[in-house]
């Protein structure tokens, strides 16, 4: 072969190439263009402005502090243990204490106090935390209450009747052996929701749920932080309910106090309109979701069991506060995204683009449509491996309920709440 051919050929090769990096460079163009045409569909928060200390007021629950079930306090000691805790422990406020396994429970003569005959003060409902075995020889069972003897003086007495029983939900914390991975590797997604969205609003968060996910196992954890929890403010800022973070800063302001709190770095957030979950839901073609004998008698239409539940209906699931408490609300949010992820991750491609044009405008970020690419190219071509786990802060036996300046609060115990999310997000 002479120079003159080998010439005609280099040069000829060297067109090809040039012309299949076009080609590429064309292909990603679009690509990006097409991304970008998605994510232009989320809203932008910008820049957020702290809020004075002093731009709030408390929002009190009606009490009367002479006549409350509830410790009412002055200052709070963060790592309270047993021993420390007030005593005032009333059905449904504070998690059972722990016996050591083997052990009897000690039995205990019922105060010789006749309950009040007339309906007690409207205080805020109690809490009734959802059954949830944790750690071998912690015994989460609820202590059953003794009536008072009849023959006792009259004297009044704080009101003690626990509320009508409601059937536990499903068991998050039963989980066996996970992949630890350092902080470093965890991706942490913040997802919170309000009620009532005003633009250019922020409002109290009515859900806070932390989606951490570990590449590396394959698992997604999805964890509520209950919005009445007491907690640590950034310095300058009184200590206050948790969903009050949201309107003193937004993202940023929450994330310092979670990171305060619990030891936990969120990467970003998204703010979601759950308003609006009934149409993903009903894009969707439904979620199935398992109706409890308590849950059934609130919700019309459903049966006991397994149920294929539309867009409304799930929206209603999820909102349900005719029975149980705020940590069955948070739980059924929990089960509700579960199903929801389930079913994406099951669904075909013309259902994920529709998905995308119903579950996109539905939220708000503070996150780069970069940031949000860099982690749906790591994500998406492995997001049918991945199973979820859900949880709750604060855990059974590392809170309590009280009144801080005449506010309804979880009082909890930060260090054990802090080493049960390490430990279950299974980070070193």
């Amino acid at each position: 072969m002479t120079k003159t051919n080998k010439k005609k050929k280099t040069k000829a090769w060297l067109v090809i190439l040039i012309v299949i990096l076009a080609l590429l460079l064309l292909i990603a163009v679009a690509a990006w263009a097409v991304i970008s045409h998605y994510l232009n569909k989320i809203e932008k928060i910008p820049s957020e402005t702290f809020l004075p200390p002093d731009a709030l007021t408390d929002e009190t629950d009606a009490f009367d502090p002479e006549n409350t079930d509830l410790p009412v306090l002055d200052t709070v000691d963060w790592d309270w243990e047993d021993t420390t805790a007030p005593e005032t422990d009333p059905v449904g406020t504070k998690a059972p204490e722990t016996e050591a396994p083997g052990t009897e429970p000690v039995e205990t003569d019922p105060p010789e106090t006749k309950a009040p005959e007339t309906d007690p003060p409207e205080t805020r409902e109690p809490y009734v935390p959802e059954t949830q075995p944790s750690d071998p020889g912690r015994e989460t069972s609820a202590p059953e209450t003794q009536k008072p003897e009849t023959g006792a003086p009259e004297t009044k007495a704080p009101e003690t009747v626990p509320p009508k029983p409601i059937e536990s939900l499903p068991d998050e914390t039963n989980v066996p052996g996970r992949t630890r991975v350092s902080e470093s590797e965890l991706i942490n997604i913040l997802l919170v929701g309000q009620d009532t969205r005003i633009p250019g609003q922020r409002m109290n968060t009515d859900t806070m749920i932390l989606c951490s996910i570990n590449v590396k196992s394959r698992e997604i954890t999805l964890t509520s932080f209950m919005r009445d929890l007491y907690v640590q403010m950034p310095a300058g800022y009184q200590d206050n309910r948790l969903n009050v973070a949201y309107i003193y800063g937004g993202f940023p302001f929450l994330y310092q106090v979670l990171e305060k709190n619990f030891g936990v770095h969120c990467d970003g957030g998204f703010e979601i309109d759950f308003s609006g979950f009934k149409d993903l839901i009903d894009v969707l073609g439904g979620v199935d979701v398992n109706i409890n004998s308590s849950e059934v008698t609130a919700l019309p239409g459903v049966k006991v069991g397994m149920n294929h539940l539309d867009g409304t209906k799930a929206l209603y699931y999820v909102r349900l506060r005719e029975i149980g408490t705020d940590f069955q609300r948070t739980q059924r949010q929990r089960i509700l995204l579960t199903s929801v992820f389930e079913s994406v991750k099951g669904a075909d491609t013309a259902t994920l683009y529709e998905l995308l044009n119903t579950a996109l405008p539905l939220m708000r970020t503070d996150m780069s449509n970069a940031k949000i690419t860099g982690y749906a190219l790591k994500l998406l071509p492995i997001l049918s491996e991945f199973k979820v786990y859900t949880f709750r802060l604060p855990v059974e036996g590392a809170y309590y309920g009280a009144y801080v300046r005449g506010m309804s609060v979880l009082v909890p115990n930060l260090s054990k709440n802090r080493q049960a999310l390490k430990d279950f997000i299974s980070v070193w």
